[in-house]
């Protein structure tokens, strides 16, 4: 079935006005360095990166839809299910942050709207095309261009027809896969504009567009790439019909990582934030970054976890919240059952485990 394309215009009105200046006063003379997840990431060997954004995805909304192919890379990879955006929880700045890796205070995009010109701060695909890298970019709303400069990527392709969208992916592949690559799907956001957050409308746009995902990924895989890392998360949540409050329904969003070296069914015990996609993505790809970056670094994520090498994973026990093995590849996790895919949620279960976790601030 074709995703149909929910159109939405959002004006600022007085209320993303106030937003926006909240966020801005808050931000006077604050300073937000990022905060360490641990010890700086050794360097490693380069890798593919594949940045998957769903506009507007709360992490509840993945079992309510019964969106299987989300919940077999939770199964198959390491998962947060309350990763933590930036305010204003809105598109633009939460995105600012993901490819800056940098907090609303510091890459300073308050505004959710289309802005003329391009972003100040250096972006994740600037760096990785200095680096040598090739990167690509794939958007299904106009504003986020904002966000890319064309001279900073090899393929630049925003449309809002997410079909569209998805053929110009698998064609990137097919030509010449991108070693970094950043995909954003507009929806369900818009269905949760029109219809409300978690209503059965906009769970049945997160099903079409977690099987664009599907078929994306089988695309990638045909193209003979299994080597890639995916990093897959969402700008902000909802509730009612709109997203501009400090509560969790529009703040936590879901992390999941996924791809060679990646443990599987593990859930990430620090405290995520969206800011922290640009650093990993870099640490991944090799990419010359400073400590405060490499600190950014899940270590737990890796199998084994580098601090218990010679133990226990750190991983949940059997029936609790993973097997802890490392991730499969794409071709493994696109034959994969749902029934295979299990549920791994709750940061309780793993401390009612026993297993230690602490939380970033």
């Amino acid at each position: 079935m074709a995703l149909q394309s929910t159109r939405v215009t959002l004006v600022p009105d007085n209320a993303g006005l106030l937003m926006a200046a909240a966020a801005a006063f808050a931000c006077v003379g604050c300073v937000t360095p990022h905060a360490a997840h641990s010890q700086p990431a050794p360097a490693e060997e380069p890798r593919r990166v594949i940045i998957v954004s769903f506009d507007g995805l709360r992490p509840d909304a993945i079992d309510a839809a019964s969106a299987t192919t989300l919940q077999r890379l939770i199964a198959g990879g390491s998962y947060d299910p309350d990763c933590r955006n930036e305010f204003p929880p809105s598109t633009l700045p939460n995105h600012a942050s993901m490819v800056t890796g940098k907090p609303v205070c510091d890459h300073r995009v308050f505004l959710n709207i289309e802005l003329d010109g391009y972003i100040d701060s250096t972006t994740i695909f600037e760096l990785a095309t200095r680096a040598g890298r090739r990167a690509a970019f794939f958007a299904g709303k106009n504003k986020l261009g904002y966000l890319c400069r064309p001279e900073s990527v090899a393929v630049r392709v925003i449309d809002d027809n997410m079909d569209i969208m998805a053929d110009a992916v698998i064609a990137a592949f097919a030509s010449r896969p991108p070693d970094l690559s950043f995909i954003h799907f507009r929806h369900p956001d818009g269905a949760g504009h029109q219809f409300g957050w978690m209503s059965d409308e906009y769970l049945e746009h997160t099903r079409q567009v977690d099987k664009l995902l599907e078929r994306i990924m089988k695309g990638i895989s045909d193209a003979g790439v299994d080597d890639a890392t995916f990093i897959i998360t969402s700008d902000h949540g909802g509730q009612g019909k709109a997203h501009f409050l400090d509560t969790p329904a529009e703040r936590n969003v879901p992390f999941i990582m996924y791809g060679p070296g990646i443990a599987a069914g593990r859930v990430i015990g620090v405290q995520m934030h969206v800011r922290d996609v640009a650093p990993i993505a870099a640490v991944l790809l090799g990419l010359e970054v400073p400590d405060s970056w490499r600190s950014a670094f899940p270590e737990e994520v890796r199998t084994p976890p580098p601090a218990t090498q010679q133990g226990e994973s750190k991983s949940a026990a059997p029936g609790k919240c993973g097997r802890g093995a490392a991730g499969a590849g794409l071709t493994s996790l696109v034959a994969m059952t749902p029934a295979q895919s299990g549920r791994r949620r709750s940061r309780r279960r793993m401390a009612r485990s026993g297993v230690a976790w602490r939380r970033r601030t």
